[in-house]
């Protein structure tokens, strides 16, 4: 079954500040996003199980050189919700990175 997604990310751009002689802007990003799979066409059938779905939602703040057009620094934490194979499943995601040149 094909899996279906949906939401958007949003970024406001908060500052853009001088970092040696590049230019850095800095943002607040949200994330709100719906993963889900069709049913089954035969949801009687004993090897059909039920369709995935998850709610994600979260926010955090990007750095992006804009001189040099590479991501300075990110930081997003997002709160998953769903069900899987018939396990309700919740938890926090937290994904960093930092850009080197």
């Amino acid at each position: 079954r094909p899996l279906g997604m949906t939401g958007q990310v949003r970024m406001h751009l908060i500052a853009i500040d001088q970092d040696g002689p590049d230019r850095v802007a800095r943002f607040e990003q949200t994330l709100d996003m719906t993963i889900d799979t069709p049913a089954p066409a035969d949801p009687d059938s004993p090897n059909a199980a039920p369709a995935p779905t998850f709610k994600m939602s979260g926010g955090g703040t990007l750095e992006w050189n804009l001189d040099r057009g590479f991501v300075k620094a990110s930081d997003m934490q997002t709160t998953v919700e769903g069900q899987m194979l018939g396990a309700h499943m919740q938890g926090t995601m937290r994904a960093t990175m930092a850009g080197t040149y």
